[in-house]
């Protein structure tokens, strides 16, 4: 009996990291499939998605949805919505690992979103420092007087 117990777990194990395999072959497929489309195909993929995911909220549709919704040209708010679809990923779900690297994903784009933000911000005000700069210089002639 003890034996029985033993070698079906051994089966249900094997066959969950077989279901794992498959899933993450296909996801690797998926994830390929989108990195090379042109914006007007990820529009269309993403509406598909999200149409898939309103019509039944599998983990599956949540994930791709979350990925569509977090490509490098993504807002900061379809990052937030990326990352509170992978919210309702139980940690339980098969799809658990691959929600854990795509948010590692999702976060570093957060992060490099803020990061692109913080540089536009100084060069505004490093062009800014510029100008003043420039008018400061214009009003001084060369001999380092003040024009009136």
């Amino acid at each position: 009996m003890n034996r029985f117990i033993w070698v079906s777990g051994l089966v249900l194990g094997l066959t969950g990291c077989a279901m794992l395999q498959d899933r993450t072959g296909n996801w690797v497929t998926y994830t390929r499939t989108v990195s090379q489309m042109a914006p007007a195909e990820l529009t269309l993929a993403q509406d598909a998605a999200r149409k898939n995911y309103q019509q039944e909220k599998t983990d599956r549709n949540r994930l791709e949805l979350a990925w569509l919704l977090s490509r490098p040209d993504a807002s900061r708010q379809q990052i937030k919505q990326s990352l509170d679809l992978l919210a309702e990923i139980n940690q339980r779900s098969d799809w658990a690992p691959l929600r854990d690297l795509v948010r590692q994903q999702v976060e570093l784009r957060q992060a490099l979103l803020t990061e692109h933000g913080k540089a536009l911000e100084f060069k505004a005000q490093l062009d800014a420092m510029k100008k003043i700069e420039t008018r400061m210089t214009e009003e001084l002639d060369p001999s380092g007087k003040k024009h009136p």
